[in-house]
């Protein structure tokens, strides 16, 4: 254990670090997933009463949301210092707003999922979209650009096959797009250099089917694609599946 100061003498515990630890990550948690990734399979749990003492430590506070709605938590200045002197760089605040809900439910579920993947025993590194942004950067020398350059997937991880490893792109959709974008998007997730594969969540067979027929569309009309070297594989799920069933969960590949 190790001791923060505070009014009282409490204590952060090795879970304490790694829960703060997870939140630094997302940039935010709701305490659906801190519950499921930290407390999974204990009835009675008292985890709630854990992230108030975190709270009241000055290390955690509440994400609002509209209506004066609790969504989530957050790291504090204090408890951002704190992961650094840990030795955790990458821990930043969350940029969310209460205005800003259809993104807030989309990185919601991509925490969900970072915990399922991160559990399979083939995965072997896990990146979220913060941290993959950064990396990126640093790799192509400039931010993502919205017209043209390379596409910051929703997250990274490395999948250790018997062959080799393969780097696989997350790309979430949960709101309707126009079809100009899809065709956009595949574009770029097709030639990538940043990994070897994508996974595509759709939140319902409709959408999933109508990303795969644009996926056809763009490999067979668009001509950077038909011409460059790079073909990156795609494979599908649905978000309930992956949420609910974890590692019973249906992955459809081309």
């Amino acid at each position: 254990m190790e001791q923060v100061k505070t009014k009282r003498n409490w204590h952060l515990t090795d879970r304490d670090f790694a829960i703060l630890k997870h939140i630094g990550e997302y940039g935010f948690s709701s305490a659906r997933w801190i519950k499921e990734q930290f407390w999974s399979g204990k009835s009675n749990c008292i985890y709630y009463r854990r992230l108030s003492i975190l709270r009241k430590m000055g290390l955690l506070e509440h994400m609002i949301g509209d209506g004066g709605n609790k969504l989530a938590y957050r790291l504090t200045k204090r408890g951002i210092a704190y992961l650094r002197t840990r030795g955790v760089e990458g821990a930043n605040d969350s940029e969310y707003r209460a205005a800003y809900r259809t993104t807030y439910n989309h990185d919601d579920y991509l925490v969900g999922i970072g915990i399922v993947l991160r559990s399979f025993s083939g995965v072997v590194d896990y990146w979220s979209e913060r941290q993959v942004r950064q990396q990126l950067a640093m790799r192509h020398g400039y931010k993502e650009r919205t017209r043209e350059g390379y596409k910051v997937p929703d997250a990274l991880f490395t999948v250790q096959t018997k062959q080799r490893r393969l780097r696989v792109a997350l790309e979430l959709e949960i709101a309707p797009k126009a079809q100009a974008y899809y065709r956009k998007i595949l574009n770029r997730l097709i030639t990538s250099t940043d990994f070897d594969m994508v996974l595509v969540i759709a939140p319902d067979a409709l959408t999933l089917e109508r990303l795969m027929i644009t996926l056809a569309w763009v490999r067979a009309n668009d001509a950077t694609v038909k011409y460059v070297k790079r073909d990156n594989g795609f494979y599908f799920a649905l978000l309930a599946d992956v949420l609910n069933e974890k590692g019973k969960a249906k992955f459809s590949g081309e």
